[in-house]
């Protein structure tokens, strides 16, 4: 649906299908994620694994970091939390924020490997820096719920109010609902602190 473009997701699909055919790297996860969610026409699952499953053996990022997804969910295949954090590793050291975001939330509650805070906290920040919102709040509760890793918890309070800030539609609402009701339990100069050093989280 571009501009001068009518949306036609079988006219896509069907373009993708091509690219694949001639090898385009950035087209096997695009047609892979359009298989899988039957989008365009039939979904086909399988098919889309081994479109993903191509694209991470030409060195497709992207096709690593939605393995990772299924292999974490389990969609498609059996959930293998080692293999899903393996995948999210190398998809965050390529600089995808939203690998790092996962990366980041499998060390920090030990999934797939052991708990890794401190590990977690710096990915959360990483993804934070890229723009990825909901690294806010991971990183927010990561810091609440940890308080003797992470004492600084206006810092946490900031975090939230930074994700509230930042995100849109549905998530807006419940960012706001969640950091609003934690903010009871700080001062009004706590509040006001950590509402100065969310402000400042976009312009470091």
């Amino acid at each position: 649906g571009m501009p001068g473009l009518q949306p036609d997701l079988q006219v896509a699909r069907a373009y993708y299908e091509k690219s694949v055919a001639i090898g385009w790297l950035g087209s096997f996860n695009d047609l892979a994620q359009m298989l899988r969610d039957g989008i365009g026409g039939p979904a086909d699952l399988p098919r889309a694994l081994q479109l993903y499953e191509q694209g991470m053996a030409q060195g497709d990022i992207e096709s690593i970091h939605s393995m990772a997804y299924m292999a974490h969910d389990g969609v498609g295949v059996p959930v293998d939390m080692v293999r899903a954090r393996d995948l999210y590793a190398k998809a965050a050291a390529a600089g995808v924020p939203q690998a790092m975001n996962d990366y980041g939330y499998m060390l920090a509650y030990g999934e797939g490997g052991p708990v890794d805070l401190a590990g977690g906290m710096a990915l959360f920040r990483s993804a934070i820096d890229a723009g990825e919102v909901y690294a806010g709040i991971d990183a927010a509760w990561l810091i609440f719920e940890n308080p003797d890793a992470f004492p600084d918890q206006v810092e946490g309070l900031a975090l939230c109010f930074w994700a509230r800030d930042q995100s849109q539609g549905a998530d807006a609402a419940e960012y706001r609902a969640s950091c609003d009701q934690v903010a009871q339990d700080y001062s009004s100069a706590e509040i006001a602190d950590a509402t100065k050093r969310a402000a400042l989280i976009g312009a470091e």
